[in-house]
């Protein structure tokens, strides 16, 4: 019980940081790359991030190809030719707030500093996805020496096995 107890208190706080990161972002994006946050509707999914980490300022996106550009959402589940079309013309018609790269450098550096560092880890185990990885990453937690051996944590977790006795059979 007391595993159960901790695991939904680590949910908790996670789910706190991502809020705090999101808000984090948000006002970030308003300061150097605004345009962004009306072209998603989520800020949470990896088409956002991963367009963020690729292009990560309104000239860098602005600059690449119109190809490059369809590929990417593409490769990110966006069927809608009207949703692609729209993204594209609202990049290429945009104006940047300011063109003074001392503004824009730090707040595109803090946009790439929002992810968590073990989430490709938990991301790339087999039927983990967007839902289950953040949830495994509260579970392991961040601290890697925590769990010396994978009985560690089944016992952490109250899933370690059990061994039956009854008279000479075990």
């Amino acid at each position: 019980m007391r595993a159960l107890a901790q695991l939904v208190e680590s949910r908790r706080r996670l789910v706190g940081d991502t809020v705090r990161r999101t808000h984090r972002l948000t006002s970030a994006l308003k300061n150097s790359f605004p345009q962004v946050l009306p072209w998603f509707d989520d800020k949470e999914t990896p088409l956002f991030c991963d367009f963020l980490r690729r292009w990560p300022t309104l000239k860098a996106a602005q600059l690449a190809r119109r190809s490059t550009l369809e590929a990417f959402f593409r490769e990110h589940h966006v069927r809608s030719a009207d949703v692609i079309a729209q993204r594209l013309q609202a990049i290429q018609s945009a104006t940047a707030l300011t063109p003074d790269a001392g503004l824009v450098t730090p707040h595109a550096l803090l946009v790439h500093a929002q992810g968590h560092p073990d989430f490709p880890l938990f991301n790339a185990l087999p039927g983990a996805g967007a839902v289950f990885a953040p949830h495994l990453l509260v579970a392991f937690g961040a601290q890697r020496d925590r769990y010396t051996s994978a009985d560690a944590l089944q016992k952490y977790a109250g899933m370690a096995p059990v061994t039956e006795r009854s008279g000479k059979k075990s």
